[in-house]
C-alpha cells in the first residue's frame, strides 16, 4: 500500500501542530508510532527522529521498554551532577554509573542495572546524556583547594575596587597592562573527563597537591595580546643551557630543586618584566597577578 503523506509547509517542514499531536497521542499510549504516522500522514521516520531527539521525553522509551528513571527524577540527577561540577567536584561517566545505581537503590525503584559492580550500564549513562542535552563530558582544569577556598565576593570586591582606582589614576592603555600567571608542567595529577553544563567556558576539579617532577612556566601576556618570553623554573639544583636548546628567543630559565617559584625567583621574572617592557617612572605598566606567597 502507498501511503500519501501531507504537503510540507512553505519553510520544507511538516505541520508543527500536527506533529505536536501525533507525538501527544504516542506520549498517551493511544496509538504506535507507526499507527500516529498514519493517522496525521507523517512519515514515520520523522516522528522516530522527533523521539530519539529528546523533543519529548516521555515518548523516548515507548514500547515494552520503560525507563528506569522517570523524567523528574533524571532532572533531579541532573541538576545534581550540575551542582557538583559547579563547586569543583565534578563526576566522570564511572561516578555517575555508580550514582544512577545507588538512586534507584535507595529509592527501591526495579531496574536491570548490574548489581556485581553496583553501577547502572553505558547504555543507560550515553542514552541518560543525550535525553539532557544541556550536559556535556570535558577535560577540567586542575584546581587547588585553597584557589577554590580563596575565591569569595569579598576578595573580588576588594580587588575591583583597587583596579579602578590605579586605572582612573595613571589611565593605562592597552599595551601596558599585563597579567602573568603560573603554569606547571607535571606528569601526573591530570584530571579525568568529567560531567558539566553545556557551554560552560571554564571547568574545573579539585586536585591534591602532590606532583612528580615538576616544571614552572611564568607567562606574562598584555591586555593588547603581546606576550614576553616565558619564565622557566627547572626542578635542578645547577641550570644546564642545553636545557633551552630550541626554545623561543628571550627565553631565560633558572633551577630550583622543587621545581616551584620563590620570592627570589619571582623578583628574576620582575627584573626580565622589566627587560623585556622597559617601563618607567613617567611611562608605567600595571601588572596584574595573583596572591601567591612567592608573589
Amino acid at each position: 500500500m502507498v501511503r500519501v503523506y501531507k504537503r510540507k509547509t512553505e519553510k520544507g517542514r511538516w505541520d508543527e501542530d500536527e506533529v505536536q499531536k501525533a507525538l501527544q497521542e504516542i506520549c498517551d499510549k493511544n496509538l504506535s508510532t507507526r499507527q500516529a504516522a498514519f493517522k496525521y500522514q507523517i512519515p514515520h521516520t520523522t516522528l522516530l527522529s522527533r523521539i530519539h531527539r529528546g523533543i519529548n521525553y516521555k515518548v523516548i522509551n515507548k514500547g515494552r521498554y520503560k525507563p528506569v528513571l522517570n523524567a523528574k527524577m533524571e532532572e533531579e540527577l541532573k541538576l545534581h551532577v550540575i551542582y557538583l561540577e559547579k563547586v569543583f567536584y565534578g563526576l566522570c561517566v564511572t561516578d555517575l554509573r555508580r550514582l544512577a545505581f545507588e538512586f534507584a537503590e535507595i529509592n527501591g525503584i526495579s531496574h536491570p542495572f548490574n548489581k556485581t559492580r553496583r553501577m547502572a550500564g553505558k547504555d543507560w549513562c550515553n542514552g541518560f546524556m543525550k535525553r539532557q542535552g544541556d550536559l556535556s563530558i570535558r577535560r577540567p582544569e586542575a584546581t587547588s583547594l585553597a584557589r577554590v577556598t580563596g575565591f569569595s565576593k569579598e576578595s573580588i570586591n576588594r580587588f575591583f575596587d583597587l583596579l579602578k582606582q590605579l586605572m582612573d589614576k595613571h589611565k593605562f592603555s592597552a599595551d601596558k597592562i599585563f597579567n602573568c600567571d603560573e603554569t606547571g608542567i607535571s606528569t601526573v595529577q591530570k584530571p579525568r573527563k568529567i560531567i558539566a553544563e553545556r557551554g560552560r567556558k571554564q571547568v574545573g576539579r579539585i586536585t591534591s597537591l602532590e606532583r612528580s617532577r615538576n616544571i614552572t612556566m611564568l607567562a606574562c601576556v598584555s591586555a593588547l595580546g603581546t606576550f614576553i618570553p616565558p619564565f622557566l623554573v627547572y626542578p635542578r639544583v645547577r641550570m644546564n643551557p642545553q636545557l633551552l636548546t630550541g626554545s623561543m628567543n628571550g627565553t631565560v630559565a633558572y633551577a630550583n630543586p622543587p621545581g616551584w617559584m620563590d620570592s627570589s625567583l619571582f623578583l628574576k621574572f620582575i627584573e626580565h618584566l622589566v627587560n623585556c617592557v622597559h617601563p618607567t617612572k613617567d611611562n608605567p605598566i600595571l601588572l596584574i597577578l595573583d596572591g601567591h606567597a612567592s608573589h
